[in-house]
């Protein structure tokens, strides 16, 4: 059986899908909820967190919090949470790693492929970095 995973990692949210049989499949991230908004940041005992959980602690720590790193990846510019400062790209890196441990999908799953996309007008410099 072939399975391909895609993740949309968008500039506001991320989304995943299996696709399988000819059938696609969104995947819940761990809260549930297909739909997960595009945060990253550091909690008070400098673990990651992500998605809800970083875009609800912005407004109480906005400094260890990042929203929309993606407008940032293939530039110079860096992201800085807490006294550390990042590459977009690692960041982005780290908010992808959660999705291929969203709970429905099955511990030995194997994927025989994945896809990635981005914006059409975004330069060969970004794709690289991406």
């Amino acid at each position: 059986m072939s399975i391909t995973i895609g993740i949309d990692l968008g500039t506001s949210t991320t989304e995943a899908a299996i696709f399988r049989d000819g059938k696609k499949e969104l995947i819940p991230n761990p809260d549930g909820r297909i739909i997960t908004p595009s945060a990253i940041g550091l909690d008070e005992s400098g673990n990651w967190v992500v998605g809800e959980r970083a875009k609800a602690q912005y407004l109480l720590f906005p400094e260890k919090t990042a929203m929309e790193v993606k407008r940032k990846t293939g530039t110079d510019e860096t992201v800085r949470l807490g006294h550390t400062e990042y590459a977009p790209v690692e960041l982005q890196a780290r908010q992808m790693s959660t999705a291929p441990s969203f709970p429905c999908l099955p511990i030995l799953m194997i994927f025989s492929g994945a896809r990635r996309s981005s914006p059409a007008r975004w330069q060969a410099s970004r794709w690289n970095e991406f």
